[in-house]
Parts: C-alpha cells; structure tokens; sequence
C-alpha cells in the first residue's frame, strides 16, 4: 500500500485505509464490551447483597409439665448480628379482688376460710 498523498484529496475527504476502520470499529466494540461488563458487575453485586439476609424468626414452646422455651432462629440466608437484647414480659392486670383473697388464703394455708 502506497502512503496516502493529499493529491488523492477529492472535496475535502481524507481516504481512509480499510485497516484504520476496522481497528477503530474493534476499538468502540471493545468499549461497550467493557462497559456493559462494568454494569453487569455492579448489578450483580447489588443483587447479591439485597438476597442475602438474614432473617430472624422468635418462637416459643411449652408443653404440660416441661420447661417453657423461647427460640430464635436465623430463616435467611446471611449470618445475623445480633447488637443487643431485652427480655421483658408483658404488664398484666391485677387479679380481681376475689381472686386475690381465694389466693392469699391458699398460700397462708387457710382454704376453709370462706370470703364474701
């Protein structure tokens, strides 16, 4: 191939060699390969930490004349981090005044003992 002349000008258009656009054409293709590549891999990456959590699941167990239990377990597919914990138990009522006397009498031993 002969070196390009601008004698072979025509209207201002510089002739381009075939081997020119074909490495320009590889270059842009390559680009958008490694763009899309990039983008691929952040999706993936935001995919996999939205699809591994942990879920944590409270039970409770308690069957005539055993012990009563209380279980938490991880259900998710990631390890869970538990920062902190608090046991309480729910606030009750006060037992109504009958009830409080019958009881009173049972534990002082005197069920004979009739209340009005």
């Amino acid at each position: 191939m002969s070196p390009v002349d601008e004698s072979d000008d025509v209207d201002g258009v510089v002739p381009v060699d075939a081997n020119a656009v074909v490495s320009a054409v590889a270059a842009v293709i390559a680009l958008a390969a490694l763009g899309l590549t990039i983008q691929q891999t952040r999706m993936t990456r935001a995919h996999n930490r939205l699809s591994v959590q942990p879920v944590l699941d409270f039970g409770e167990t308690y069957r005539q004349g055993e012990r009563a239990g209380l279980q938490l377990r991880n259900v998710g597919l990631g390890p869970a981090q538990i920062l902190s914990g608090d046991k309480t138990r729910p606030r009750l009522p006060p037992p109504p005044r009958l009830f409080r006397q019958i009881s009173d009498n049972a534990i002082n031993g005197d069920l004979d003992k009739r209340t009005t």
